[in-house]
């Protein structure tokens, strides 16, 4: 599916710009030739508004289904058009809803980027000469909407925000493959423990942020991948991940 889009905060940027030349700079952050692994459908989508309307057929005049919130993720059923997908909802109750959504409102397949240093400064437009929106904390996750030059444009805080591409981050491509190094016995992913007392890290080295500290003893998935002396592992039990030191494990 070819298809190009302005989200409404996008239009918003342009307008403050004064330049609807910027707009040739954007591209949407859908993947459709992204493998999908799910089943019952083709894609998965994320909604990108305050709240999107599904509706039972493909147009504006059509009746209400249900009205999805922010960050909801969608099993895209197919693509009707490129204005409309047909999509599956399950809200947090367990209840099942399938209608029409419209594609401006949600981004196919996203990267997400998980950011690896604190105080990640967010713009309110693709230039650091921009209003700063807020600086954010290390391990901050974001669903990438679009690109826009060298700038990640992401979904904060119920509106668009820009991320320097150069800034320091996983994107989700990459973080699932250093997550599956390490309960690969392939790629030699193996179970561990930690000698003794040590940090967890974002990066491979003392000078990448501390997320948290390790206990002696704590049961990791290891990879097999060191930099500079330094492993990727994750948790057994729980959801963190980092770097640390190779010879604080056994």
């Amino acid at each position: 599916m070819n298809r190009k889009h302005l989200l409404i905060p996008v239009l918003c940027v342009l307008l403050m710009l004064g330049s609807c030349a910027a707009a040739s700079e954007y591209a949407p952050g859908d993947h459709w030739d992204r493998p999908y692994t799910g089943t019952g459908g083709i894609a998965t989508a994320e909604v990108i508004a305050k709240s999107v309307t599904m509706r039972d057929k493909p147009t504006l005049s059509a009746s209400k289904v249900v009205s999805i919130p922010a960050e909801a993720c969608l099993t895209v059923q197919e693509a009707v058009d490129d204005d409309w997908v047909k999509a599956t909802y399950t809200s947090d109750s367990g209840r099942s809803y399938t209608g029409y959504i419209r594609t401006a409102y949600i981004v196919v397949n996203p990267e997400y980027i998980t950011l690896r240093r604190s105080n990640t400064p967010a713009y309110s437009v693709p230039s650091r000469e921009g209003k700063l929106i807020g600086s954010l904390p290390r391990m901050t996750s974001l669903c990438v909407m679009g690109t826009w030059g060298d700038y990640y444009v992401v979904w904060l805080r119920g509106g668009s925000a820009f991320i320097r591409m150069d800034a320091d981050v996983f994107t989700r491509t990459e973080l699932n493959e250093l997550l599956e190094s390490t309960w690969n016995e392939q790629l030699g992913g193996h179970r561990g423990r930690t000698a003794r007392t040590c940090s967890l890290r974002t990066g491979p080295g003392t000078d990448w942020p501390e997320i948290q500290e390790l206990k002696a003893g704590t049961t990791l998935d290891v990879s097999a991948r060191q930099e500079d002396g330094w492993v990727f592992v994750k948790a057994v039990k729980g959801d963190f991940f980092g770097y640390v030191a190779a010879e604080s494990l056994e």
